[in-house]
């Protein structure tokens, strides 16, 4: 009888321990699912000043530039993002990178222009500046501005945005 209640006993330890387990596995996704969701959240990037934003993609190209001057004078900026003085002051140069072109019909959205108008027959629009990257200009050099790209399907903040081989401006 003894020895019964000691199993007992071990058994109830170790189903202690067991959930004490799953318990650990299961914060660790819900604390990894949480992550995620707020990241996502927080990707988009706005400049204040202009109004410009644009959503994190993982199709990304940057343009670096050496020296910007704009009518022959120096730009002002740190060459930060929105964590800088600059984004808080409101006194630095800001450069953008933008494209245009939606195609009505959203399959011919990552095809271009002549497949948009030619082969499916929609329409090419060029009314809306979409802004694909921003950064605040360097006044030291060394301007990296990022550039997202088109990913996802019609109705993602990112299926607009720049497709392969374009350049943007």
């Amino acid at each position: 009888m003894k020895t019964k209640i000691e199993l007992t006993k071990k058994q109830i330890q170790h189903n202690n321990d067991n959930n004490k387990l799953a318990r650990g596995r299961k914060m660790k996704y819900f604390s990894i699912i949480l992550t995620v969701m707020v990241t996502a959240l927080l990707g988009r990037a706005t400049e204040p000043q202009t109004g410009w934003f644009f959503d994190q993609s993982t199709q990304q190209a940057f343009y670096i530039f050496d020296d910007i001057t704009v009518d022959g004078l120096v730009v002002e900026g740190d060459g930060g993002g929105i964590d800088d003085a600059c984004y808080t002051s409101g006194t630095c140069d800001v450069v953008g990178a933008f494209r245009r072109g939606v195609c009505s019909d959203p399959s011919g959205q990552g095809l271009g222009e002549t497949y948009c108008t030619l082969v499916l027959s929609a329409t090419w629009s060029l009314d809306e500046e979409i802004c694909i990257g921003w950064r605040y200009a360097n006044s030291a050099g060394g301007t990296t501005v990022p550039l997202m790209g088109k990913e996802g399907a019609e109705g993602n903040n990112t299926f607009t945005y720049a497709n392969p081989g374009e350049s943007a401006y």
